[in-house]
């Protein structure tokens, strides 16, 4: 058989067998049929995002914590050390109804401080949720806890590397509610079952 014939000889053999591109073309079509299927609908899809947008009860808790605040820093560079006390100005104010951005002023360890945080209850996650960086470091610590059932004291947990040992570790805040205008903050170091408080912050709301 000549070459030229060759490819009138092959498409007469597929038309004679009935073997054709049709199947793959039907599975392709099939399984874009299924992930279509798959997929939510628009309607309840933009339903569910537009309720985990709502700022709700906890957010508006966050609200009641904006102003300006006088805080009284404790801060323990050992365990058996006494702390070391400092005064900062502290600031927090909403964003878009729905996080509490903290800002932080003052002297620590014979240096300038300063703090930024974003505290936020995730809609979604159940979860009280922070991220916090300073000018004492190059990282954001980020943290996840909730509320007790007294509704006065928040506990969040947390990781991050260690400089000295170049390893993960654990953090643990605690932010107690003690009145409206007043309330304390605790940093405890986590090693193994032990809690070593390292700081505790008491912020007290000026003009009260």
């Amino acid at each position: 058989m000549r070459p030229i014939l060759a490819p009138l000889a092959a498409a007469a053999l597929i038309s004679a067998t009935g073997v054709s591109a049709l199947p793959a073309q039907q599975e392709h079509e099939h399984k874009a049929e299924h992930a279509q299927q798959q997929m939510p609908d628009p309607a309840a899809m933009m339903a569910a995002y537009v309720e985990a947008a709502k700022p709700g009860p906890e957010h508006q808790m966050l609200a009641s914590l904006t102003g300006e605040y006088t805080a009284t820093v404790k801060f323990w560079p050992a365990p058996d050390a006494p702390p070391q006390v400092s005064t900062h100005d502290y600031s927090a104010h909403m964003m878009f109804d729905r996080y509490l951005m903290e800002e932080y002023e003052g002297e620590m360890l014979g240096q300038m401080f300063n703090g930024i945080g974003l505290v936020a209850f995730d809609n979604v996650e159940k979860h009280y949720v922070s991220a916090w960086i300073d000018n004492m470091g190059t990282g954001i610590m980020t943290m996840t806890g909730d509320m007790d059932e007294s509704g006065r004291a928040i506990t969040m947990w947390g990781k991050y590397m260690d400089p000295l040992t170049g390893e993960m570790a654990k953090t643990k805040s605690v932010v107690s509610l003690t009145s409206d205008t007043e309330r304390t903050y605790e940093m405890y170091m986590v090693a193994g079952d032990a809690e070593i408080k390292t700081m505790e912050i008491t912020l007290k709301k000026q003009g009260y």
